[in-house]
């Protein structure tokens, strides 16, 4: 499969895309691959009747990818300068659609940076530096 069913994510220098494939991919603003890395070669193959469709979301030096599947599911936030894994989080295994979103919480007065994320009966929050 080779089907980008997710909306990629973009910044002032790269596009981040990511496949049913499990493929991710980081395009410079020339064309030119930055870097690409396969989370179903890293993490297991997705097994999903219906393919995926969670999103990439975003903050200033990392991408986030919420994997809720019939599989072990996770959620793992990627340096945007390399790729590499910063933090990946196990997830009860579900199917879900659903994308992460990146955002602040104001708590007394202090903005509080967020990874949220949506599934199958569930809504939860964490730090996105892990």
């Amino acid at each position: 499969m080779s089907r980008a069913a997710p909306t990629p994510a973009v910044d002032a220098n790269r596009i981040y895309a990511f496949f049913e494939s499990g493929d991710l991919v980081a395009v410079n603003r020339d064309g030119s691959v930055a870097w690409s890395r396969s989370l179903a070669q890293d993490y297991g193959p997705f097994k999903n009747e219906f393919g995926l469709a969670a999103s990439v979301a975003q903050t200033a030096d990392r991408v986030f990818l919420l994997i809720d599947h019939e599989g072990p599911s996770y959620v793992v936030a990627i340096a945007k300068a390399d790729g590499r894994t910063l933090w990946k989080t196990d997830r009860t295994s579900r199917v879900s659609w659903s994308s992460p979103a990146a955002g602040s919480q104001i708590s007394s007065g202090v903005p509080k940076r967020q990874c949220r994320r949506l599934g199958r009966r569930s809504c939860t929050a964490a730090k996105p530096t892990g």
